[in-house]
């Protein structure tokens, strides 16, 4: 496994420092803090903010065809019908999506100052 990331730090290392970069930002205790920080309306309830995150991720990069499709990967895994995740997602609020906007985009800032 180390050579197969060493292949891939030497011959593209900024996809593998991009890829580490939103692993370290958007991971799932990252997201679940602001969830708590910001939910007026929502519950934590079963389904966790960081799943259904992720599993929005899966489409939006077209590691999976659809939303439903990263919902059935994994649906061994998640406690909650794949309604209650498009629920989740329809109703995120409008503090939570800017809070998480602005604190992603600080890390970023941040990281894009050190290397300069």
């Amino acid at each position: 496994m180390d050579t197969l990331v060493d292949r891939f730090t030497k011959d593209a290392p900024v996809a593998v420092m991009t890829r580490a970069l939103f692993a370290n930002i958007l991971a799932p205790k990252e997201l679940d803090t602001i969830f708590q920080d910001c939910a007026e309306k929502q519950y934590e309830g079963e389904l966790l903010f960081s799943t259904a995150v992720h599993l929005l991720a899966l489409a939006v990069t077209k590691q999976q065809s659809a939303l439903n499709a990263a919902y059935r990967q994994h649906q061994g895994s998640i406690n909650v019908s794949v309604t209650a995740v498009y629920q989740r997602l329809l109703g995120v609020e409008l503090p939570m999506t800017r809070k998480l906007v602005r604190r992603t985009a600080g890390k970023m800032a941040q990281v894009l100052d050190r290397v300069g």
